[in-house]
């Protein structure tokens, strides 16, 4: 039992026993009285996420901490520890050595919070029920890879919130309650901000996943999002129609959103082309002028508005114009939804997409094990679900052990607004094509 390979094994034998065999708890405290100083926090914050609360588990947590100069934590640690024994003399030792708290922001303690007990805040039942499963099948198969070769495993635990932000504070408070040191959800943006101020209050860092407003990461630094942002939308679709299409000047709607705009225009005039910027009312119908600017600038592509209904109209007084030129967008704009006569002129146009995708090896596997796990395919939110379960499990694996280093950990590939970064290798931003009015992807 005294290998170090054998002290995790010893060290939940004896509170698996002290559990379940209450007339062994004598026994058991005193192997883990001697077992838990040869722990390490990432041992014990995963006994905790596991096998609950023991003071002895915390209290070597908080001198792991202490030892490792993560002294804010520490002292978290102790006096989270505090509650369940308030004599524990070597707690008040810790404290002591860890100084008066700097800083005004609170950092979780690592064992009471443990990063290997998960909270997954999503619908699994009512209106958004096939979205918030979708992403806990694809968590769940994340988990699942990491787990059958992890010697610490992660927990996923799943909280129902219908999407309604009462619900969402209500199981978001007792996840954390219960030692859940990451919150993954919601599936929409208002039960998310919900979810976000209570990890700015605790310093329990939160995954979005799915929320559509842009700004859910802007609210503290403990909240991160794992969708695409914007701006990477923007500059894959530039890229692709400046280096494969060879457009040189692409003209755009100069109130079109400027957080696709701005970037899009950046990345084309950094490949040497040029993007005219067209002043164009939105309930505008008389498309002469327009089409006037553009042959006068020898436009030889139109960036169309992102909301469909506006990308209509374009098309459609575009058309009556006569003017025919390439179009691109993202792929928020079904052609399906265009009216018939406008969907034919559509034909060729260029999108990018707002979801990123797998690697195609990766992708088959996931869709074949999700349709016989779940009996679904790997649609966006359980594509959605496998790279957060991803994010969770290497951030872990690089050696995150307690909130406060996973948000850390997190934070070196995370951009503006908390958007994580992903390397080719495990996620890319697909680039489509409309192919007898269907969205086929091409790149």
């Amino acid at each position: 039992m005294r290998k170090r390979s054998q002290w995790l094994d010893a060290a939940g034998l004896a509170l698996v026993s002290r559990r379940d065999l209450p007339s062994t708890a004598r026994d058991a405290d005193k192997l883990l009285k001697d077992v838990v100083p040869h722990l390490s926090p990432t041992q014990v914050a995963c006994l905790q996420a596991w096998l609950g609360r023991n003071a002895q588990l915390e209290t070597r947590y908080a001198r792991a901490a202490l030892a490792a100069g993560r002294s804010s934590e520490a002292r978290a640690q102790a006096l989270a520890t505090l509650g369940l024994d308030p004599a524990m003399k070597e707690l008040q030792d810790v404290l002591r050595q860890a100084g008066p708290e700097s800083g005004s922001f609170h950092f979780a303690p690592g064992a009471t919070q443990s990063v290997f007990k998960v909270a997954l805040l999503a619908p699994q039942s009512g209106d958004y029920m096939a979205y918030g499963r979708s992403l806990r099948a694809g968590i769940e198969l994340a988990f699942e890879d990491f787990n059958a070769h992890a010697v610490a495993p992660v927990r996923l635990e799943v909280d129902e919130t219908l999407s309604e932000g009462w619900l969402a504070a209500r199981e978001g408070g007792a996840a954390l309650d219960g030692g859940a040191g990451i919150l993954v959800g919601d599936v929409l943006s208002s039960p998310t901000l919900v979810l976000a101020g209570l990890a700015n209050r605790t310093g329990v860092p939160l995954l979005s996943p799915s929320a559509t407003d842009p700004m859910v990461g802007a609210t503290g630094a403990p909240v991160f999002q794992t969708g695409a942002p914007t701006d990477a939308q923007a500059r894959t679709l530039a890229r692709y129609v400046v280096k494969n299409d060879k457009r040189r000047v692409i003209a755009a709607p100069a109130n079109l959103d400027s957080t696709f705009l701005n970037p899009f225009s950046a990345e084309v005039k950094q490949l040497g082309g040029s993007v005219v910027r067209v002043q164009a009312s939105s309930g505008m119908r008389d498309f002469h002028a327009v089409a006037d600017e553009l042959k006068r600038r020898a436009a030889d592509a139109v960036l169309l508005p992102l909301e469909p209904e506006q990308a209509e109209l374009w098309v459609a007084g575009l058309m009556k114009q006569g003017v025919f030129l390439p179009y691109l967008a993202t792929d928020a704009l079904d052609p399906q939804g265009f009216h018939p006569e406008t969907r034919r002129v559509i034909e060729g146009m260029v999108a990018v997409s707002t979801d990123y995708a797998l690697p195609e090896p990766t992708l088959a596997r996931i869709d074949s094990l999700a349709r016989a796990a779940y009996g679904q395919d790997a649609d966006r939110f359980v594509r959605r679900g496998y790279l957060t379960g991803q994010l969770i499990t290497k951030t872990i694996a690089a050696g995150a052990d307690s909130p406060a280093s996973f948000a850390a950990g997190v934070r070196k590939r995370s951009g503006g607004l908390g958007f994580v970064h992903y390397e080719e290798s495990e996620a890319s931003l697909p680039i489509m094509a409309v192919r007898r009015g269907q969205l086929v992807r091409v790149h």
